[in-house]
Formats: structure tokens, sequence, C-alpha cells
């Protein structure tokens, strides 16, 4: 039989953890809060440097790094603008702090594969009794151009908002899409989006293509968890039904790793942002010197006459023939 002293014990070490975890949350409210202005006059120095985004991002967290494709380079390349934003918090004392709005900004002429100027993807945070909680998110689609279609950045990103928007259908609610999420596991895999998505993600298992980074925007994360579809279902579920749930939304997740990607951008790139940039300015100095170099060992040594004096015959390098016709 346990000991009801080691019992109370535990149970109040329990609580202060969710003390703990709650004061770093107001902390880091707090600070994010802070730093909303500094951010924005930031943002109008970052505006003066040509190809600022591009450089960060091609030298950004290993997180996103890994996640780049093919196509990913020229994409990157057309980014003029990107912004984080903690868009839930309200004032120091208010708000979400963990969820995130990443807006994008493209210049239409160097980007072939879709006509948008201005993509925008948002995260929450959504909160568990059994655990730290998560970031879930919609799928956001592009105006897609015949070059993109026809490097298939489409098909995935298509299918994952075709599924969605079936879901809404079926919760009879498409303007309120956060109902989705309430809907029971084994209702989602009745519709054919589902299966098509799901058939599609297997076949991609069997033979290996390169993803890219324009799936994140497809993302949609343990969207049963959140603490809406409980109450939209009238009681809260079993934590092994909610795992079952899940398990299920990763059978169609299109970008498995996007959450890691969102907190590496987030919390990485966005606040030391310079550092990046710094660093990848250093970089390129660094390969050009070791070209430098190599240019000047492999460059053919100038010998003057004069050097020679005072040699024995035998020790002077052989005289160069005169080419003859």
């Amino acid at each position: 039989m346990a000991d009801p002293v080691i019992e109370n014990a535990l149970q109040e070490l329990s609580n202060l953890e969710k003390d703990f975890a709650a004061v770093e949350i107001d902390s880091m409210r707090q600070k994010e809060y802070s730093l909303k202005e500094l951010y924005e006059r930031r943002q109008k120095n970052i505006s003066a440097i040509p190809d600022f985004w591009p450089t960060v991002l091609a030298n950004g967290p290993e997180d996103f790094q890994n996640q780049l494709g093919p196509q990913d380079g020229e994409i990157i390349d057309s980014i003029t603008s990107m912004k984080v934003e903690r868009h839930q918090i309200k004032s120091g004392a208010e708000g979400e702090p963990r969820s995130l709005r990443f807006t994008f900004t493209f210049d239409t002429s160097k980007n072939k594969f879709f006509e948008d100027s201005t993509v925008t993807k948002d995260f929450e945070f959504v909160g568990r009794e059994d655990g730290p909680g998560g970031l879930v998110s919609r799928p956001v689609n592009f105006k897609w151009t015949r070059a993109g279609k026809s490097a298939g950045l489409n098909k995935m990103l298509d299918l994952a908002e075709q599924l969605w928007q079936a879901e809404q259908a079926l919760v009879g609610d498409s303007k309120k899409g956060k109902k989705a999420i309430a809907i029971e596991q084994n209702e989602r895999e009745g519709l054919w989006q589902y299966e098509k998505l799901r058939e599609e993600l297997d076949k991609e298992e069997d033979e290996p293509v390169q993803t890219s980074f324009l799936d994140w925007f497809g993302y949609r994360g343990a969207v049963a968890a959140s603490d809406e579809a409980e109450a939209a279902n009238g009681d809260a579920e079993e934590s092994d039904e909610e795992d079952e749930d899940d398990d299920g939304m990763l059978e169609v997740e299109i970008f498995p790793a996007g959450e890691d990607v969102a907190n590496a951008l987030a919390e990485e790139l966005w606040p030391d942002v310079m550092d990046f940039y710094i660093q990848a300015q250093a970089e390129d100095d660094l390969d050009l010197d070791i070209e430098g170099e190599s240019d000047d060992e492999d460059a053919p040594q100038l010998v003057e006459a004069a050097d020679f004096e005072g040699f024995d015959e035998d020790e002077k390098p052989p005289s160069k023939k005169q080419r003859t016709s």
C-alpha cells in the first residue's frame, strides 16, 4: 500500500511543476510583448538590405535546411520579407505566446511557380492534460502557375486542402474551420479525400521523392488534441482514443516535421536573424579568400634572370627552348 505522505508530496510536486510552467509562460508573454516594437523597427532596417532574407534562409537552422527540395532555392531567392508574430498575445498579461503567425512576401517576377505575393500561415498552440501540447494549423495553398503544376509542387497541398474542405462540409460550418477538428476519426477515414491523400503518401514511402518546403504550408498537426474538439463532442475523450485520432492524422500529414520547422524559424532564426546574416557574410568572405589563395598557388612563378646571379651553371634551371615553326 502506498504511503499517503509520499503520495501527497508527489501530488504537490506535480502541482508545483504546473506553477513553474505558468511562470515561464508569463515571462515569455511579457518578453515577446515588449519585443514587438523592436522587431518592427528591425524589419524597417532589414528592408533596406538587398537579398537579406534569401541569404538568411539559405543559411538557416538545420531543421529548416534538411527540408529543402530541388526547387526551393529558387523560391527562397524570391522572398523579399519574412515576419514571425506571436499573434495571440494581447498584452503583457494576456494571450497565448506559443501560437505563431508566419508571413512571407515574394517577388513574383523571380518566382515562376505561383502567383501569390504574400502568404500567411498560422499555428495555434493547443495544450493537453497529459502533456505539453503542440501546434496545430490548417492547410494554406497557393495560386499555382503552369510551371508549379508541371514541377508537381501543388500535388500534396491540393490534396491536403481538399481533405480540409471536406471536413468543413462534414461539420456543416465552413466559416468556423476549427470545428473540423471535432470530427471522429472513423468519420474522417470515411472521406474519399482522406483515402486519396493516404494512398499518395503510401506511394511516396515506396518511392521516396524529394519534399519541398512549400509542403510545410499544408501542415496540420495532431488536431484531435484540441480542447475545442472535446467541447464540441460533449465529453472529454479518453487518452487512448485521442492517441488513435492523432495517429490517424499522422497518416495524412504531408509535412511531418512541420512543428519542428515552425519552432526553428520562430525560436532560432527570427530572434537571432542578424547573427545568421553576419555568419553567412563571413562564410562568403572566407570562400573568396580561399579561392584567391588557390589562384595564387596555381599561378606560375615569374623568375628574373638576376635572381640566379652567383649560381653555378648546373644549379640554374634549364633554359626554356624557343618554339620553332
